[in-house]
């Protein structure tokens, strides 16, 4: 018996139920045709349902295979995105490195720049108290207002010059510390810039990674539940499987 409907399953023909039933139809054809035809529409209509189910099964796993596979590279991608990202950051920690050492060599410069300039107008005023005033008083003014404007004007020294007013010596020391003091001034700026600057990159960068990790919880929290729905589909589609065979079951014990 289970043999003949095992074999009907399999090659989809119609058995013959007298064969099956020899003794439920002894004597006419009509009756066992009319029980063919119902045992035929059970069994196709299970059958029917046995592939629904294992192609709607194969459909899941399927699905469930691609989702398992897009995880992997969207995983993969956010690995290799974040690992692109914190060498970028390590780079740009280096090249603040650097930064900071120049910096450090350009105020070093400024400093002996302006030890330089302190040192020169020291001399400067050691200069003018050893000419001494007396000199100073015996120049004419002409002397003296012709010594001040080219001392302004920022003309060099000569041989024939040996003394200076006391004015003209302040205003050229005034000038080198206005000097120093805007070389200074420009290179705290330019310092104070350039650490805003990167600091903003970092924190930028420090944003978007950021950023970039919530992105990728939240895709793997999205693939986690389109996994996770796949398997209770999945597991659904089994339950209704094992129903349909133990319906076929019964089915073949009913008319064994």
């Amino acid at each position: 018996m289970k043999a003949m409907i095992k074999s009907f399953l399999e090659s989809g023909g119609s058995p013959d139920m007298s064969a099956l039933f020899p003794s439920s139809f002894p004597g006419g054809h009509m009756s066992g045709e009319s029980e063919n035809k119902v045992f035929m529409t059970e069994i196709g209509s299970l059958r029917q349902q046995l592939h629904n189910h294992s192609h709607l099964l194969q459909e899941e796993a399927s699905g469930l295979s691609e989702v398992v596979m897009n995880v992997h590279r969207e995983y993969t991608s956010h690995k290799e995105s974040c690992e692109s990202m914190k060498k970028y950051v390590q780079k740009l920690e280096l090249i603040e490195k650097e930064k900071e050492s120049e910096i450090h060599t350009l105020r070093g410069n400024i400093s002996l720049l302006h030890e330089s300039c302190a040192s020169a107008i020291s001399e400067i005023k050691n200069w003018k108290e050893h000419v001494g005033g007396n000199a100073l008083a015996s120049r004419s003014p002409e002397g003296n207002l012709n010594s001040q404007v080219r001392t302004e004007g920022g003309n060099s020294f000569t041989d024939n010059i040996s003394i200076f007013n006391e004015e003209g010596v302040r205003g050229t020391g005034d000038k080198l510390l206005l000097v120093v003091r805007d070389l200074i001034s420009m290179q705290s700026e330019l310092l104070e810039g350039g650490q805003r600057e990167m600091k903003s990159t970092i924190l930028n960068l420090q944003k978007e990674l950021q950023e970039k990790d919530i992105q990728r919880d939240r895709i793997c929290m999205e693939l986690v539940n389109q996994i996770k729905e796949a398997q209770t589909n999945a597991k659904n589609y089994l339950n209704d499987l094992q129903k349909a065979r133990v319906q076929l079951h019964d089915s073949q014990r009913i008319w064994m």
